[in-house]
């Protein structure tokens, strides 16, 4: 029998698989897909170094139901250092800072609303697409449709319960120990309840704060820490896996003294694809996910990892 789980944040429902569950040693990766960048991928890297304002900023009203804002944003590639042969050694800290400095200049763009950072790491690669070694900053116009989702479900629940939705869950998990993974003085990462995919993880600060750019160097190298242990863990389950993860923070917009300030909760998802979303999902907005969080917590806790040679000297 499976379960059906709600998400308590922006009430997405997700088919957990109880019974034949696979383990997260079960999937199969393949990782002897090229990865590497083609030469329209650098040419696109090489393109997008500076920011691209691409038409003024005006909403159309078409025919009927339907109406269209002019693109107004930017794509920015970066290639930050980021360490890709994956081992004890990796300093992820760069990387973090890096997100941190690029933020707060976009933030002085009174143009963008919302930005995007994320990563796709080995995943397979085409003419349009970028390998491992980039990270992406979006900047959008206008907030998109699961931002507004969490912001407005995490906004309720303040509301109604004058706490912060993301705070309960943190506790919550820490007493249960169900879907806990690891902590370290100012992060948690846990494999949320309504998971989508196969060792889902998400990686929280401790402390209440809804933006990214409020981390201070201490608790981003302690951001970096606990990001490059889950890994190495999910590295030994998995052996040389393709992910992606993105970080999740507040709107740019000034909300230092109202209720989204208090009731949001900046976090960063990282997600191994193990699966793929197929027609069932696209057809019902559901996801099924064949790992039960808790085996994929309480394989994460199990997974030992190994010093790299450089360490032991």
């Amino acid at each position: 029998m499976s379960q059906l789980r709600k998400d308590p944040i922006i009430e997405r429902w997700v088919i957990v698989a109880t019974q034949r569950a696979k383990r997260p040693n079960d999937f199969e990766v393949d990782s002897s897909k090229d990865h590497s960048l083609d030469q329209s991928s650098q040419s696109l890297s090489k393109q997008s170094q500076n920011f691209k304002k691409r038409s003024k900023d005006t909403e159309i009203v078409l025919d009927g139901p339907f109406n269209q804002k002019d693109e107004f944003g930017f794509h920015k590639i970066v290639d930050d250092g980021y360490c890709v042969e994956l081992n004890s050694d990796c300093d992820f800290f760069p990387v973090f800072s890096l997100y941190k400095k690029k933020i707060l200049e976009i933030k002085k763009k009174k143009q963008i609303k919302y930005i995007v950072v994320f990563r796709n790491y080995k995943v397979k690669t085409n003419s349009r697409s970028l390998s491992h070694n980039y990270s992406n900053f979006i900047g959008l116009p206008v907030y998109p449709k699961n931002a507004k989702r969490q912001m407005k479900g995490a906004l309720n629940y303040y509301q109604q319960k004058k706490s912060c939705i993301y705070c309960d869950m943190i506790a919550q998990e820490k007493k249960s120990k169900k879907r806990f993974i690891l902590e370290n003085e100012s992060f948690i990462a846990f494999c949320p309840f309504a998971s989508r995919f196969p060792l889902e993880t998400w990686i929280l600060p401790k402390d209440h704060s809804y933006d990214y750019t409020q981390s201070n160097q201490k608790q981003l190298k302690n951001l970096s820490l606990a990001f490059k242990e889950v890994l190495l863990k999910m590295k030994n389950l998995l052996g040389d896996f393709s992910y992606t993860y993105v970080i999740h923070t507040g709107p740019l917009d000034d909300c230092s003294n109202n209720d989204v300030s208090r009731g949001y909760h900046w976090y960063i998802e990282l997600i191994p694809l193990l699966t793929r979303v197929a027609g069932f999902e696209w057809g019902t907005g559901f996801y099924i996910n064949p790992t039960p969080p808790e085996a994929a917590a309480e394989s994460l806790r199990e997974s030992r990892i190994e010093e790299s040679s450089q360490s032991r000297r």
